[in-house]
């Protein structure tokens, strides 16, 4: 059994707008790159992943401003997104996140799920890139807590 790790950040109650929330995912992906280049190209998601490869997305806040608008990435309101990257169906890693809400029971979130195996597994699996992952999260997006540990 391969043991499996993440890193999260939460927070509660900050109502933002699209546009705000589209600022700091943007920072959040750009300090993310610099952590390791295997993190510098999105995809968004599809119904397999030949398709889902050809979504290529740009971390930039326009594009997560555009996101936004879509109805499916409106949670109350607040917004959501799912990002993923890789080379191949089994060496991928994702990022989910959700913002804007003003919610004291729904919690607001990026979670990060890095490689789990593979040479970008071994170059982003150590502790000093997950906590310069996790320190960018704390950087873009303010969390109340994070943490960056194993399943």
């Amino acid at each position: 059994m391969r043991e499996t790790y993440y890193a999260g950040s939460y927070w509660l109650a900050r109502p933002e707008s699209a546009q705000a929330c589209a600022r700091r995912a943007e920072r959040f992906f750009h300090l993310l790159g610099r952590c390791d280049p295997a993190w510098t190209r999105w995809h968004e998601t599809a119904d397999s992943f030949e398709e889902a490869r050809n979504l290529q997305f740009r971390t930039d806040a326009s594009s997560f401003q555009k996101l936004f608008a879509q109805e499916e990435h409106q949670i109350g309101d607040g917004f959501s997104f799912h990002l993923w990257t890789g080379e191949n169906l089994h060496e991928t890693s994702g990022v989910d996140g959700a913002c804007g809400s003003s919610s004291l029971r729904l919690s607001s979130s990026c979670v990060l799920e890095p490689y789990t195996q593979g040479p970008h597994a071994e170059r982003v699996m150590t502790a000093p890139v997950m906590a310069e992952a996790l320190r960018a999260m704390a950087q873009a997006w303010d969390p109340e807590w994070g943490v960056a540990t194993s399943h």
